[in-house]
């Protein structure tokens, strides 16, 4: 019933999902999950062991990336990255527009086109 709440009321949100150092007991329980659940949203959601860092690199650029994931953020002056709230919502330049009214948000799909 809940995943059919979550497919009527929310279709679709997810754009990229990556799950990184699974382990070969979550990787056989994954594969049992993700045939009860929509192939477009599996599709989606990307399961890798230890060595992700080529893929998460092609990704998110390197200086966002946090060290122990191969990149060289370290978010040294807020006590590191898993304790950081760094993200676009914190830029000052994207805030002041916020503020002032003067954003406008485009929304595309997986393919890239404007919806």
């Amino acid at each position: 019933r809940l995943q059919k709440i979550d497919n009527d009321y929310y279709p679709e949100t997810l754009y990229r999902m990556y799950i990184i150092n699974a382990g070969s007991g979550f990787k056989l329980v994954w594969n049992t999950v993700k045939t009860f659940l929509d192939p477009q949203t599996t599709s989606k959601i990307h399961v890798l062991g230890h060595r992700c860092q080529s893929t998460l690199l092609e990704v998110i650029d390197e200086g966002q990336l946090p060290e122990f994931l191969g990149g060289t953020c370290t978010c040294a002056d807020q006590g590191g990255c898993l304790r950081s709230n760094k993200g676009p919502w914190k830029d000052p330049e994207i805030l002041k527009l916020v503020q002032s009214g003067d954003a406008e948000v485009a929304i595309s799909n997986s393919e890239g086109r404007v919806i």
